[in-house]
């Protein structure tokens, strides 16, 4: 059974007849595009009212001249009901598309698991395409076509849009754009574990303009989340400003109609399923979201061809949720600016979520205490994992993935936990259950010996959640190791083992005053041509023991 777009506002009466289902069961629906036919879905599927009701009303005026419905009560009535406009002779355009010669036939390749996402689907030109197991329709337009599904990549350069060649329905998609060249589609890659996910990569140029987008798509087999990182690489010999979007004309649990949603706190925006309560549609806990990962991200949440009209017209998303509380035929999305540097690239990534219980992605941070730390020195650091979800969830592990040169310091975990992680290289791990109350936020604190070289640093970490999605938040990881003079404090009363004289000092960086209680130790011993020097060591006699040691 197919959508349409060409109904509004439906009025949800008493139960359909048996006669009037036969009429539905018997009579083809059209498409969202007249000029194309939509997948059909599986056979014995159960619909949502809404989407039954769409499908009688597609049904009656599919009806030729003088055809009279079944006899039976009314059972449902239709406002506003817009007919699709009539279908363009071969060889035509609307007005504002833009004719392009026969190309070659789109390709698709796609990511396939047991489940609960059991495709994600990229086209050679960044068409969408996601199937959720729970559900008999693809969760965007047309999604049954994925070479034309109302789902893609777009970008606007120069007073150019490009985009996917085709998008259902094509009388309401972004125009004018430009087709992307298609270039490279790689295989799948990946087991689909957290370490190792699934990962599809597709490449496709922008004409003339010296850009090139590397999209890479990966799932992680049993979440409800997949990722999407898109790069823009410019060859050029200056620098190029562009719009970025990714947007979908959202299907939830089978059907085109649904509320809005949006976390003003994260950016994220949502499509949301509705259901027949009675006394009208009331918003489920299904959802279908876009979740950035990227800072700088701007949303939008309309009727379908409003969004795309928006993208059409090369505007930024405007942060706007304008039917989160009306339930109709709504698409939504995420947009960056973005300036690529001439020679360079630049990445923007999301997550989009498909949940059955409305279960939104945890969020991982990683702060250093200070910016900025002394070679050698001690930091410390704050990992805050953030539950935006009304039910707990135990975290399997925390890991953190330690810069080079930077070490752990033994029993410094405190917060969460105060165990310390199992070490391997720069990888550390903590091991769950760690829980995240509901709405709540878990702390781990820890410490680390930085690296002796100066320079800029950054550590990241991540955590498992089982079937939940952690993903990374917004925040500083980086930390700047900065040489310079020291400051010295009043010295401490010397300590000594067999004529090793041992004096601490306090050392701080001009640039980085919170350094003050990092430490330093010099152990000397007469006849010695120079002192040894050790930092901070937690017993101030074990240089000196080594020392001694030494002879």
């Amino acid at each position: 059974m197919a959508f349409t777009h060409g109904v509004r506002n439906l009025v949800i009466g008493s139960a359909m007849t048996a006669g009037a289902m036969a009429v539905m069961q018997g009579t083809a629906a059209a498409d969202e595009d007249p000029a194309a036919t939509n997948a059909p879905s599986s056979t014995g599927a159960t619909k949502s009212a809404s989407l039954t009701l769409k499908a009688a009303a597609d049904a009656r005026a599919a009806r030729p001249a003088g055809e009279q419905a079944v006899a039976g009560p009314p059972t449902t009535t239709a406002e506003e009901v817009e007919q699709p406009p009539p279908p363009r002779p071969k060889g035509t355009a609307a007005a504002g598309s833009v004719i392009s010669k026969a190309k070659a036939p789109i390709t698709a390749a796609e990511i396939t698991t047991p489940g609960p996402l059991t495709r994600v689907q990229t086209g050679a030109d960044l068409n969408c395409a996601v199937s959720h197991a729970a559900d008999s329709t693809p969760a965007f337009f047309d999604g049954g076509t994925p070479t034309a599904t109302a789902c893609g990549t777009f970008l606007s350069v120069g007073g150019t849009l490009f985009g996917p060649d085709l998008l259902r329905p094509d009388s309401t998609s972004p125009k004018p754009r430009s087709t992307y060249t298609r270039l490279r589609q790689s295989a799948v890659t990946g087991s689909g574990s957290l370490a190792d996910p699934h990962k599809l990569v597709t490449e496709v140029g922008l004409g003339a303009t010296g850009l090139l987008i590397t999209q890479t798509d990966s799932y992680v087999a049993g979440q409800e989340s997949y990722r999407t990182d898109v790069t823009v690489a410019n060859a050029g010999p200056v620098a190029r400003t562009a719009q970025l979007y990714r947007a979908g004309d959202c299907v939830v649990a089978d059907t085109d109609e649904g509320f809005g949603s949006v976390n003003t706190a994260t950016g994220a925006v949502a499509c949301v399923g509705g259901e027949d309560a009675g006394v009208g549609v009331v918003a489920t806990q299904r959802t279908q979201q876009w979740f950035p990962i990227s800072p700088g991200s701007h949303y939008y949440e309309d009727v379908y061809a409003k969004v795309w009209a928006r993208i059409g017209a090369q505007l930024p998303f405007a942060d706007l949720c304008a039917a989160c509380t009306t339930y109709e035929d709504n698409a939504a999305g995420l947009s960056w600016e973005i300036t690529i540097p001439a020679g360079g690239s630049v990445t923007r990534s999301h997550l989009t979520t498909f949940s059955l219980l409305g279960v939104m992605p945890l969020t991982v941070t990683t702060n250093p205490q200070a910016p900025t730390a002394a070679p050698g020195s001690v930091a410390s650091y704050t990992i805050v994992i953030t539950n935006p979800n009304g039910t707990t969830v135990n975290l399997d592990s925390i890991v953190d993935t330690l810069p080079p040169g930077f070490s752990y310091v033994p029993g410094s975990s405190s917060g969460g936990t105060t165990l310390d992680p199992t070490i391997s290289g720069q990888l550390l791990t903590w091991a769950g259950p760690l829980a995240v109350s509901p709405f709540g936020v878990y702390t781990l604190d820890f410490n680390v010996r930085v690296a002796a070289v100066p320079g800029d640093y950054v550590n990241e970490a991540s955590a498992d959640a089982g079937l939940h999605t952690v993903a990374l938040g917004a925040g500083s990881t980086r930390i700047a190791v900065v040489a310079g003079p020291d400051v010295v404090a009043p010295p401490v009363i010397p300590t000594s083992v067999g004529g090793v004289a041992l004096t601490r000092t306090a050392a701080a960086n001009a640039l980085a005053p919170l350094a003050l209680e990092t430490t330093s130790l010099t152990a000397s011993r007469a006849g010695d041509p120079l002192p040894v020097t050790g930092s901070d060591p937690q017993n101030l006699l074990v240089l000196a023991t080594l020392l001694l040691a030494a002879g």
